[in-house]
């Protein structure tokens, strides 16, 4: 089975800059984005409970569509200038990752999103991180979709990143205790609502 990929992106504008951000994901880059073959889903989110922070979900076939001639075609040196413009402002935060956990499954429609990153983590403790949020978070009437998902190695380690989708305040349901000594390595747990 080819595991699907999925590009994280943090977003925190300054206030003078978030009608433009905003105005750029609207009407020019998750359009430009869908078009690369390889990618499946493009999706946003905000924050709740602190202004401007944003994320921008993407789901792909596989990691290798960020290697493709048609994703670097309209990537790193190759993009718009107004899109260089914003990545100048926007303060971001970028993460190509691959889906370790259950390996096949797109962003679902849900009215919550539970963002949990685990930072320069082990590749050992990758197998203790996925027990954890399968113990933390079990399939339920709040919670919809559980999707584990690292970045690519580093020479720091790798970066972990729990994903829940359902309903209510999933993140009331992070026991850091169900990780073990990973736990160390949490410093995010953000929940999103979707944009718009």
């Amino acid at each position: 089975m080819i595991q699907k990929g999925m590009l994280i992106v943090t977003t925190n504008p300054p206030a003078d800059f978030e009608e433009e951000l905003n105005a750029w994901y609207d009407t020019d880059h998750i359009a430009e984005r869908l078009a690369v073959p390889g990618f499946e889903t493009g999706r946003r989110f905000v924050m709740i409970g602190l202004p401007r922070r944003y994320l921008a979900l993407y789901d792909v076939e596989a990691i290798d569509v960020f290697r493709s001639p048609a994703y670097l075609a309209v990537s790193g040196e190759n993009v718009t200038p107004w899109t260089r413009r914003v990545i100048g402002r926007g303060q971001f935060g970028r993460w190509p990752t691959v889906q370790l956990y259950p390996g096949d499954a797109v962003t679902t429609v849900a009215s919550r999103l539970l963002l949990m990153r685990f930072s320069s983590v082990a590749s050992q403790s990758m197998s203790a991180i996925i027990s954890g949020a399968e113990g933390n978070f079990p399939i339920s009437p709040n919670v919809r979709q559980l999707r584990v998902f690292a970045s690519e190695d580093g020479e720091a380690g790798v970066d972990v990143f729990v994903m829940v989708e359902g309903h209510g305040s999933l993140d009331l349901q992070v026991d850091p205790a169900a990780y073990g000594n990973a736990a160390d390595h949490i410093d995010t747990v953000s929940l999103y609502a979707p944009y718009r």
